[in-house]
């Protein structure tokens, strides 16, 4: 099923394979019995959503000068697990900023 989550496979590219995988999915919840193609395409949606969210706010947790006293801990039980899958996988993009500046630091 990494066609589902590897962004790096080539399978993650084939419609195909991920429609099929959908499909996988979607009849291993019999305790839904109308949950659809759609409903498993949202939940991984939100699944990654939350994940991104919570791992911001590790980072930010970090990088907020407070030391290693506080860095901010998952409240999701599944994060690790997910976090082990997709930091492989994940992208990194640098970020700029987009808070403009009046103030002269050249005089302090």
């Amino acid at each position: 099923m990494k066609c589902l989550w590897n962004i790096k496979s080539e399978k993650y590219k084939n419609k195909q394979k991920r429609d099929a995988a959908y499909e996988r999915l979607r009849e291993t919840v019999t305790f839904l019995p109308n949950f659809t193609i759609q409903d498993v395409k949202n939940k991984i949606k939100n699944l990654r959503s939350t994940y991104y969210q919570e791992l911001k706010k590790v980072k930010e947790s970090m990088g907020t000068g407070t030391g290693t006293d506080y860095v901010y801990t998952p409240h999701v039980r599944w994060f690790d697990t997910l976090h082990v899958i997709l930091q492989t996988v994940t992208p990194t993009r640098k970020t700029l900023s987009n808070v403009v500046s009046n103030i002269n630091y050249d005089n302090y």
